[in-house]
C-alpha cells in the first residue's frame, strides 16, 4: 500500500469532509428546531421544570439529557448560522474516525472506512448523537490499550461527567465500559479494585446534572419503550433497511475473528459484539458498531498483507484481490450514499411545510383553538411557529406517565389513534380546531432522504383526512407539500 494507501484514505476523508457538510447544511433534522428552541430557552433563562412546547404534557418533568449540546446548538447558530454548525458537526465525525481508526491504520482503513460510510453519512448532520460517536471512540481507544488505561482511567469519570451533560447516549458508553473490564475480570478471575472504583466514580459523576438519578430515569423511559423500535424509523431493528456496506463489513469481520480468534482480546470481541446487537436493534446504534469494526478490520489487513511479505506471487495476489475488494467497496459506497446525496442537492426545506407555516404566521389570528399537526414537523413547529405549542414532536415518544386531568397520560399513544381516524375526543379534549398535513405521498418522499430515516407514520393516513372531510373540516390551505384544514364551528 504504502504512499498510495495513504494518498487514497487522505481523499477519501476529505470527500467524506464535504459530505458531512453537505448533509448538515443542505437537510434539516427533525430535532433541529426544539434542540435551537431549548438551548435560548437555557441560556436566556434558566431550566424549565416541565415541558414548555406541548399542550399536551405541560406538567410532564421534563429532563434535558443533552443540555449543553443544545445551548452550544443556540449559540453557534446565533453566531455563525447554519453554515457554522454544518462546519462543527462534520469536524465532529471526521475526528471520530481520526480517533477511532489509530494512525498506523490509516493506510489499511480504505475498504472497511467506505465499506461503513455510508451508515454515517447517513445518520449524520445536525445532531448531538454525533458527539456520542467522538466520545465512544476516545472511550474505546483507552480501553483497550492497556498502557493507556492505567494512565487514564482515572480521567474517565471527568469524561462520563461531560457525556452526562451532553447527550443521553452516556449509557451505552457506559454499558460498553462495564461490558469490557467485566470480562477481563472474569478472564483473570478476580477484580481489579481500582477498575471497580473507575466503574463507581463514573456512575456518581454522571449524576453531576441538573436532574440528578431523574437524567437515568429519563434514558430509561426511552431505552424500555418497546414500542418506540416499531414506530419511530431511526428507532427500528436493521431489518426495516438494507445496508450493504454494513454486511459486508460484518462479512469481514467474521473473517477476522476466525482467523485471529485465539489472539484477539476478549473483552474487546465481546465489546464488538454488544455494539452489533445494539447496532442490529435499534438503527441509530449502527454507527457504534462501525466505529469498533473499521480498525479491527484495517488491523486484520495489514496482519495480513505484512505476513506475505518476502513471496511474491502471494503479495501479487493479494493486491489483486484487494484491488476487487476497493472496486466493491467504491460500488456499494457510491449507491448507499451516492442516492441520498443526490436528494439532498434539492434543498432542505422541502420536506417541511416552510410556506404553510409563513400562512399561519399570517393568518392564526383568523383561526381558533389549537393546531394539530405530523409528529415529524413537531421540531420544525416549536423553532417556526414559537407563539404555538405542538401536540407532540421528537422529545415525546416514550414520555409516559399518570397525568393529571386534561393532560395526556401518553401523547405518543393518543397521536397514532388520531391519525388513525380515531380523532374526535382528543381534538375535543385540547380544543383543536386546525390540521396542518402532508398533502400527497409522494411529495413528501420527494421532501428528503431524513422524513424517511427519523419519521415513519407521516406518509399520508388517507382516512385521517378523508374523516376530517366526513366530520365537516374544512381545506383553507394548500401548497405542493401540505394542507391545512379548519374545523368548523
Amino acid at each position: 500500500m504504502g504512499k498510495t494507501g495513504k494518498i487514497m484514505v487522505a481523499f477519501f476523508a476529505i470527500f467524506l469532509g464535504i459530505m458531512f457538510y453537505s448533509v448538515a447544511s443542505k437537510t434539516l433534522d427533525p430535532d433541529f428546531g426544539w434542540h435551537l428552541q431549548v438551548g435560548r430557552i437555557l441560556w436566556e433563562k434558566g431550566i424549565p421544570e416541565t415541558d414548555p412546547f406541548s399542550y399536551t404534557m405541560p406538567s410532564f418533568p421534563w429532563v434535558d439529557h443533552g443540555r449543553w449540546s443544545d445551548v452550544a446548538i443556540a449559540k453557534i447558530y446565533e453566531f455563525l448560522g447554519m453554515m457554522g454548525l454544518s462546519l462543527v458537526s462534520s469536524i465532529i465525525i471526521l475526528l471520530a474516525l481520526a480517533v477511532a481508526i489509530p494512525r498506523p491504520l490509516w493506510t489499511w482503513s480504505f475498504v472497511p472506512l467506505m465499506l461503513g460510510a455510508g451508515v454515517l453519512v447517513t445518520r449524520s448532520g445536525i445532531r448531538p448523537q454525533i458527539e456520542d460517536w467522538l466520545i465512544l471512540s476516545v472511550l474505546l481507544r483507552i480501553l483497550f490499550n492497556e498502557q493507556w488505561w492505567r494512565k487514564w482511567r482515572w480521567f474517565v469519570p471527568v469524561g462520563f461527567a461531560i457525556w452526562a451533560n451532553l447527550h443521553g447516549g452516556f449509557v451505552m458508553g457506559y454499558g460498553v465500559m462495564a461490558t469490557s473490564l467485566s470480562v477481563g475480570w472474569l478472564q483473570k478471575k478476580k477484580i481489579i479494585w481500582k477498575d471497580a472504583a473507575v466503574m463507581v466514580l463514573s456512575v456518581i459523576a454522571t449524576l453531576v446534572n441538573p436532574y440528578g438519578i431523574s437524567l437515568w430515569h429519563e434514558v430509561w423511559l426511552t431505552l424500555s419503550d418497546t414500542h418506540l423500535r416499531f414506530s419511530i424509523a431511526e428507532w427500528m431493528p436493521f431489518y426495516t433497511k438494507v445496508e450493504m456496506g454494513m454486511w459486508l463489513l460484518t462479512a469481514m469481520i467474521l473473517a477476522v475473528v476466525r482467523t485471529k480468534f485465539h489472539s484477539f482480546k476478549l473483552s474487546r470481541l465481546v465489546v464488538l459484539a454488544v455494539l452489533f446487537a445494539a447496532g442490529l436493534s435499534s438503527l441509530r446504534n449502527t454507527p457504534l458498531y462501525i466505529l469498533i469494526a473499521v480498525p479491527i478490520v484495517a488491523e486484520w489487513t495489514k496482519d495480513l498483507y505484512d505476513s506475505l511479505r518476502g513471496n511474491e506471487e502471494a503479495t501479487r495476489r493479494a493486491k489483486i484481490f484487494y484491488g476487487i475488494l476497493i472496486a466493491i467497496a467504491v460500488s456499494v459506497f457510491a449507491v448507499e450514499s451516492g442516492v441520498p446525496f443526490w436528494k439532498i442537492a434539492t434543498g432542505r426545506w422541502l420536506q417541511y411545510p416552510e410556506a404553510a407555516v409563513t400562512y399561519l404566521n399570517l393568518n392564526k389570528r383568523d383561526f381558533e383553538g389549537r393546531l394539530f399537526s405530523s409528529y415529524g414537523w413537531g421540531g420544525y413547529l416549536i423553532w417556526k411557529l414559537p407563539k404555538e405549542k405542538v401536540f407532540i414532536d421528537g422529545r415525546m415518544p416514550s414520555w409516559r406517565w399518570k397525568a393529571p386531568a386534561g393532560e395526556s397520560d401518553w401523547a405518543f399513544k393518543d397521536y397514532e389513534k388520531i391519525i388513525k381516524g380515531e380523532f374526535e375526543e382528543q381534538f375535543e379534549k385540547y380544543n383543536i380546531r386546525m390540521v396542518l398535513w402532508n398533502k400527497e405521498v409522494k411529495q413528501v418522499e420527494t421532501g428528503g432522504w431524513l422524513i424517511d430515516l427519523f419519521v415513519k407514520d407521516e406518509k399520508l393516513d388517507k382516512s385521517f383526512l378523508e374523516k376530517l372531510k366526513e366530520k365537516g373540516w374544512t381545506e383553507v390551505y394548500q401548497d405542493d407539500l401540505a394542507v391545512i384544514y379548519e374545523r368548523g364551528s
